[in-house]
């Protein structure tokens, strides 16, 4: 009987009735998305805070247990993977046989040294940046140019790879430009780098006052 009687009803709506009643459904699904969606997002919230809380937990660990020869244990490791990557490489362009997949791997193997010592850099530069928070800025804009040039150096020699056959005039131009100009571009940021810090410590000061 109560379902007859709802049909009735809304088949004896009025148009305005019908647009009142959307409205408020409308309404009401707005609320509980919005109420939905807060709830998610406070979930997100917790998830990140927890898994953030658990990755300094993990970085205090490897920390107080290796010391100073854990930014030199990761390098190692991170050479390892690096080297069965570019093994892996070369088994599959056994069969595909393309010259840019052997120019990569070429490239990765000739400069395994190099890219050892990038890790070496770039894991001793977080360590000394966690252990030493309140002095490791005076050498900051020191290891923050180093890695933009690093950074450079790569993309320069993946132009490099990329333009081969047809060659383009455009990219070999600026690859041979940030080859060329690597030290001049690391002086620059460095002093750039200086600036902004001496620049953030006046303004520091000042606010203090």
């Amino acid at each position: 009987m109560a379902r007859k009687s709802r049909r009735r009803r809304y088949r004896d709506m009025t148009e305005e009735e019908w647009k009142g009643w959307g409205e408020k459904f409308g309404k009401r699904m707005e609320k509980r998305s919005k109420d939905f969606g807060e709830e998610i997002g406070q979930l997100g919230e917790k998830f990140g805070k927890h898994m953030d809380q658990r990755g300094k937990g993990y970085k205090n660990w490897w920390l107080s247990t290796f010391g100073f020869i854990g930014p030199l244990v990761v390098s190692i490791f991170g050479i390892v993977f690096l080297g069965v990557g570019i093994f892996a490489l070369n088994l599959i362009n056994l069969y595909l046989g393309s010259t840019l997949i052997s120019a990569i791997s070429n490239f990765l193997f000739t400069n395994l040294y190099i890219f050892f010592a990038i890790f070496i850099f770039s894991n001793y530069r977080d360590y000394f940046s966690k252990r030493y928070r309140e002095t490791f800025w005076i050498v900051s804009p020191i290891t923050i140019s180093i890695s933009v040039i690093i950074g450079l150096w790569i993309f320069g020699w993946i132009i490099n790879l990329v333009n081969t056959v047809p060659q383009n005039q455009i990219l070999a131009s600026i690859s041979n430009f940030l080859f060329t100009n690597l030290f001049p571009i690391l002086a620059v940021f460095i002093v750039l780098g200086y600036v902004i810090v001496i620049i953030r410590k006046m303004i520091g000061r000042m606010w203090r006052y």
